[in-house]
């Protein structure tokens, strides 16, 4: 008997694939895509329940395109150096930080936001955590790489797709951009919530 050797997809795997597809038929014989948004609705953690739908949310969302070494080149001849020569640094760091305000707006967007920020906010007051703390936070979570060197932790040679040797100094070859202050609180309770909302939705969908 040929053993199957395909991973069993996740469960956000398997909500976004069921929230974005237009089959929702009910089979009492097999799982479908139906039963996903059955069991996702059925989860009794509100916090749980509101960013599984945020993290898809997230996901279908189209992200802003990065620039390109063209476009980067071309800024970098619009604003020269001391020397008349293209400030090509200078327009580097323009180009991330183009990206990343670009990346905070698509999230602020998304229409699950506020709910689970609302959510957050209870339990921010009842434990005394600042509630600016949580947007930057939440945004952390969903859109963590680093934005220098897109999550490797190492640069790209220049010119070329291939990595060098020479470890990011943004993120410290974490691959990951520095948390906001007072984001490992967040994201603790975060992860916990997050965990019972899965365990929830999997013991619905598999017994």
């Amino acid at each position: 008997m040929a053993i199957d050797t395909q991973e069993r997809p996740t469960l956000e795997e398997r909500h976004l694939t069921a929230t974005n597809t237009s089959d929702l038929t009910i089979d009492p014989d097999r799982r479908t895509q139906a039963d996903v948004i059955l069991a996702a609705g059925m989860v009794r953690n509100r916090l749980g329940h509101a960013l599984i739908h945020l993290r898809a949310e997230w996901d279908r969302t189209d992200k802003p395109r990065k620039w390109t070494a063209a476009d980067i080149a071309k800024r970098a001849a619009q604003i020269p150096d001391k020397k008349g020569k293209p400030d090509v640094r200078r327009a580097t760091v323009e180009a991330t930080v183009w990206h990343a305000t670009a990346m905070r707006e698509r999230a602020q967007k998304l229409a699950g936001r506020n709910l689970v920020l609302g959510l957050l906010a209870e339990w921010a007051h009842f434990y005394g955590v600042d509630a600016d703390l949580l947007s930057p936070a939440v945004f952390h979570w969903l859109a963590p790489q680093c934005p220098v060197c897109e999550g490797h932790g190492l640069h790209r040679m220049a010119d070329s797709p291939v990595l060098s040797k020479r470890q990011c100094l943004h993120c410290h070859g974490t691959g990951a951009w520095p948390k906001p202050l007072g984001a490992d609180r967040v994201h603790s309770y975060i992860k916990s919530c997050l965990g019972k909302a899965k365990g929830d939705m999997a013991h619905r969908l598999y017994g």
